[in-house]
């Protein structure tokens, strides 16, 4: 018994290696022929030669064993990776502006005339990629059943429904038509 559960083929050094070039082939598209290429030169007809190899019964479950095991840790990867990711976004998210400082490591160091000043990510484009990994980019839509309605009235009365909530989700523009000077950029 021996590599993580299953019987470990008997190779050659050589073969060793030509199984475990294959099964990495898998990550960055090395041909059956490179890989032998790699490990016995040049000589005679690469292309049989590699294919004779490739068939024998131990270096193919060598090559399926390293293969897996190679897969299972790349799936490690990326699930940790998608995990850092959404603890990142979420930070900056919930991040207040006064945390903003050269020691918080999601801060981004910008320059002015005074010199540096340490800022988070827009929180607008981390809560865009924070619903994209999370697959909550799914336009929502108000569904309304109400009963003595036809369809064509239910589709008005929600029409109606979806403006008015959009109306007071919207900044009172009427009001207001004019954007406060304060919070707009200078141009020297």
């Amino acid at each position: 018994m021996g590599y993580s559960g299953y019987i470990m083929p008997n190779l050659s050094p050589q073969l060793e290696a030509f199984a475990q070039r294959r099964a990495l082939a898998l990550f960055n598209g090395e041909t059956q022929k490179e890989s032998y290429e790699q490990i016995w030169g040049l000589e005679g007809d690469t292309s049989r030669k590699s294919a004779a190899i490739a068939c024998k019964p131990q270096v193919k479950l060598r090559i399926a064993q390293i293969g897996k095991e190679a897969l299972a840790i790349q799936k490690k990867v990326v699930a940790l990776t998608l995990k850092d990711s959404l603890d990142f976004l979420s930070s900056v998210l919930l991040a207040r502006p006064s945390q903003a400082s050269a020691d918080n490591p999601l801060c981004e160091m910008k320059m002015s005339k005074q010199g540096p000043y340490y800022v988070f990510p827009p929180k607008l484009e981390a809560l865009n990629l924070l619903s994209k990994l999370q697959g909550w980019t799914q336009e929502l839509s108000l569904q309304i059943k109400l009963p003595g309605f036809d369809q064509r009235d239910q589709e008005s009365v929600t029409e109606a429904i979806e403006a008015e909530v959009v109306q007071e989700t919207l900044p009172d523009a009427q009001h207001n038509p004019e954007p406060n000077k304060d919070h707009l950029p200078v141009n020297n």
